[in-house]
């Protein structure tokens, strides 16, 4: 408890990989995604402690432009809503 409250209260980070695990082992056979959060808050009850994360830029969103998809970055779009994968 006391190392999650300390995590909490200096913003520590924190890095989350996503595995591909043999399901009867529990071996990890190779890593999907990592990810940096930033632990924001913490809940906490006999059962245990669970961490609230965020990524570091949710505070700063507001100053953010957003982001157009344009063909120059990304290739050919779409000009109809009409969209097949065949």
């Amino acid at each position: 408890m006391a190392n999650a409250y300390e995590a909490v209260e200096g913003f520590y980070g924190i890095e989350v990989m996503t595995v591909l695990m043999a399901p009867d082992t529990f071996v990890q056979n190779r890593p999907l995604t990592s990810e940096c959060w930033v632990i924001s808050g913490m809940n906490y009850s006999v059962d245990g402690v669970q961490l609230r994360l965020s990524t570091a830029i949710d505070a700063v969103t507001a100053s953010i432009p957003n982001q157009v998809l344009l063909s120059d970055v990304v290739g050919a779009l779409p000009v109809s809503s009409r969209i097949s994968n065949a």
